[in-house]
């Protein structure tokens, strides 16, 4: 298998010959700071950096319709065609198309020998999208019954982790507006221009622009530090920052299906400010492209079998599980990583896996005592006097103490360093 997926994939190999983990950029312009030491250099975004990404994602896409018909052919068709047998879905789905979902990404890495770590998580996307909606098609809990109504629907849902919606009555996938096009390409640029600055202002302080932060950024010590204003305070820009990449990503992404006339739903909808509960901030406002892959893929399935709470508390350790593989890709190690053989800049970091499942456990338990929480004598009535944005502030900080658990892998292992290559940073 590996040899016929190398001699597929060898045409397009060379675009990956830059490997862009060494930041060689020249600045375009040099300013100084009020209250700074040195001259700072404006540095634009590399150009080859977004090419590559927009090559590796176009050959996943193929690759996912593919699979698309081939569980639509074998899984979905059967059964409307009125087919009892669930013993032999459930084989090929977890026997054989997950396994082989889940194995693609690390082959797609050393086919395509991809080491700038941005592109990494990219090259997950064949996973993703694949692993998630074929147990939704075991399970049968789509998002959308119009998608399971021909091959191409089908194929088409497979296209893409972006939520596109569906029209119950045509069965077809609704068309979009322009204005969504516009507004999609107006806040993600300024989310670029966001991250441009609080990744350049951080950087200059190692990322901990508040002094005696007792808590490094890789532990899973759990201590009073945690709550200390010092740690509360860089986690909260840290967080910030962690937002306006994850916005750029998600949200850009959804700018493919919108650009064929497609409309999504919002990615991203102003989680940090407008959120009132943590409900509200985890299903309705934050990364609604992976809360629907996860709705469908592993809470509705689990609601079949299990109480209501605990499908939502399993769902949380699942996302959890779904980022430890996720990063496993992102900081995937190479042999020749660190040796003379190596490829000079790139970060050899020994990810630790299990982290990211601890904080989703976690916020898992802080959504599920929300309820309870809020019916203590005089909480409700306090927390409807506050204004939004306070609220919104609060939510983020009861995260903070505990938020490092999934990003802090991504400043101290470099992912951060990479993604500074694709967007306009200053120097120092």
């Amino acid at each position: 298998m590996d040899s016929i997926m190398a001699r597929m994939l060898q045409p397009i190999k060379s675009i990956f010959d830059n490997k862009l983990v060494l930041d060689d950029r020249e600045p375009a312009m040099t300013f100084e700071l009020p209250g700074f030491d040195g001259t700072f250099g404006l540095l634009m975004p590399e150009g080859e950096l977004w090419l590559q990404l927009g090559a590796l994602i176009s050959l996943q896409t193929g690759l996912q319709c593919l699979f698309g018909a081939i569980i639509y052919t074998l899984i979905i068709k059967p059964r409307k065609a009125g087919s009892k047998d669930r013993i032999a879905p459930q084989l090929l789905g977890w026997g054989i198309i997950f396994p082989i979902a889940a194995y693609a990404s690390y082959l797609t890495l050393e086919v395509l020998d991809v080491r700038n770590k941005v592109i990494k998580m990219a090259a997950g996307t064949f996973s993703t999208v694949v692993c998630f909606r074929v147990i939704e098609a075991m399970y049968e809990t789509p998002a959308s019954p119009a998608v399971e109504t021909s091959l191409g629907h089908y194929a088409a849902y497979y296209s893409t982790p972006v939520p596109c919606i569906w029209d119950a009555k045509t069965m077809q996938r609704v068309k979009g507006a322009p204005y969504q096009t516009l507004k999609t390409t107006l806040f993600t640029l300024w989310h670029f221009v966001l991250v441009s600055f609080t990744l350049s202002f951080l950087a200059h302080f190692d990322y901990k622009p508040f002094p005696n932060d007792p808590v490094e950024l890789d532990s899973t010590e759990f201590s009073f530090d945690l709550f200390t204003p010092q740690h509360l305070a860089n986690a909260y820009c840290q967080i910030l920052m962690l937002y306006s990449i994850l916005f750029i990503g998600f949200n850009g992404s959804a700018l493919s299906p919108q650009l064929q006339g497609f409309a999504t739903v919002p990615i991203f909808t102003n989680p940090m400010l407008t959120s009132r509960s943590a409900t509200e901030f985890w299903t309705q406002r934050w990364n609604m492209m992976i809360h629907a892959l996860l709705k469908h893929g592993i809470f509705r399935p689990l609601q079949k079998c299990v109480p209501l709470n605990l499908a939502i508390l399993l769902t949380f350790v699942a996302s959890g599980v779904f980022h430890d593989y996720s990063w496993s890709t992102v900081f995937y190690k190479f042999e020749s990583c660190g040796g003379p053989d190596g490829v000079e800049g790139e970060t050899c970091y020994d990810i630790v896996l299990g982290r990211t499942t601890i904080f989703f456990f976690l916020t898992g338990l802080l959504l599920l005592l929300e309820r309870p929480f809020l019916k203590l004598p005089g909480v409700a009535s306090f927390a409807k006097a506050l204004p939004t944005p306070i609220i919104s502030t609060l939510l983020v900080l009861a995260h903070a103490p505990f938020a490092h658990l999934y990003y802090g892998a991504w400043i101290t292992g470099g992912y951060v360093d990479d993604f500074a290559l694709a967007s306009s940073t200053s120097e120092n």
